[in-house]
């Protein structure tokens, strides 16, 4: 866990996880930390950002959406690093701890099963993420595209959407 402060913008928490990767094919194709991360991320009745931000902790939605994020930052044979992070209320980092925990708490109820309509919306964002992208994939996202599946006509698609169930 950590907190950085920019001048003039949120303070924010990042909270890290090493997750193993036993079949890097099958977590590119299927991308099950892309699954877990919206499940976490989206703003629902009971979420943790609606939990953070009922505490006080994190931004109300009408000052910024959203203030929860999830990405993999990055990965190599077996393991890949995956973190959270919350933009917090200027003053809140004395409650770093409270936070984390319910980043923590979160992380473990949701890794024992995401609901299939949250899979299926996070799914239909990507495809829409990469049909209307602004920008073309950029070469490093093309050779990891490329590292990871072994299936040529799949290996463009495998980076921008969700293959298999």
């Amino acid at each position: 866990s950590a907190i950085s402060r920019t001048p003039g913008r949120y303070p924010c928490l990042t909270v890290g996880w090493c997750v193993p990767v036993d079949d890097p094919v099958a977590a590119a194709r299927c991308k099950p930390l892309a699954v877990l991360g919206h499940a976490l991320t989206s703003p629902h009745a009971g979420s943790a950002s609606d939990v953070l931000r009922t505490a006080g902790i994190a931004p109300l939605s009408a000052e910024l959406e959203p203030c929860l994020t999830a990405r993999a930052v990055s990965s190599a044979e077996g393991w890949a690093l995956w973190e959270l992070s919350l933009l917090m209320n200027p003053g809140a980092e004395r409650r770093w701890r409270e936070a984390r925990d319910v980043l923590i708490s979160a992380v473990g109820v949701a890794s024992r099963g995401v609901p299939a309509h949250l899979a299926a919306e996070a799914k239909s964002l990507a495809l829409l993420g990469w049909r209307y992208s602004s920008r073309a994939p950029s070469a490093i996202e093309l050779s990891r595209d490329l590292q990871d599946e072994p299936s040529p006509p799949l290996a463009l698609l495998t980076g921008h959407t969700f293959v298999g169930d």
